[in-house]
């Protein structure tokens, strides 16, 4: 069996529109390391991380993080990995034709779960305890714009701002951490 590891990075609360950037999150992880991304690509066709690789932004009142994470043989090179494309990021900015389909499939997809009356009261409790109306949604992601998403990138995946924990299982069975 292969490590299980989960790398997080602490995001600073911010003065910004909270639903704003809830979108700007999820839309950088997808970006990053989404199944469409090429470091997911890069990653995956290396062996370093299976189907099961999971990854997400999550806000609560008073606390953002972003986190991802799995299976690997080698965790350490996939957090250097994800460093590595961070940098490109900053270098070379995001690819314009990769971020519009992005968004639109995230914007899709969204739409899509107005279907499920548990996802929606679910999404319109979570908005209304951070204190913004989750029906907005089709305005927020018309604001949204690739130099926002890059910046988020470059500032929310930091290495300072990351943390990373390994769970390596031994040779008689039990899991040493």
């Amino acid at each position: 069996s292969a490590p299980l590891f989960y790398i997080g990075w602490k995001q600073p609360l911010s003065e910004a529109d909270p639903l704003e950037e809830q979108l700007t999150g999820e839309l950088a992880c997808e970006l990053l390391f989404g199944s469409s991304s090429p470091l997911y690509a890069h990653l995956y066709a290396d062996g370093l991380i299976d189907h099961d690789f999971g990854y997400g932004f999550e806000t609560y009142p008073g606390c953002r993080f972003l986190l991802a994470g799995g299976e690997s043989r080698d965790p350490d090179a996939v957090a250097a990995a994800i460093l590595a494309q961070r940098d490109l990021i900053a270098a070379e900015g995001l690819d314009e034709a990769l971020f519009r389909r992005l968004k639109k499939a995230a914007f899709g997809s969204r739409l899509q779960n107005l279907n499920s009356m548990e996802n929606t009261c679910v999404e319109l409790a979570d908005a209304y305890f951070q204190d913004f109306s989750y029906l907005e949604f089709p305005k927020a992601y018309a604001r949204l714009d690739k130099s926002q998403v890059e910046q988020f990138i470059i500032h929310a995946f930091a290495p300072e701002r990351s943390a990373i924990s390994i769970v390596r299982p031994n040779r008689k069975g039990a899991a040493e951490i």
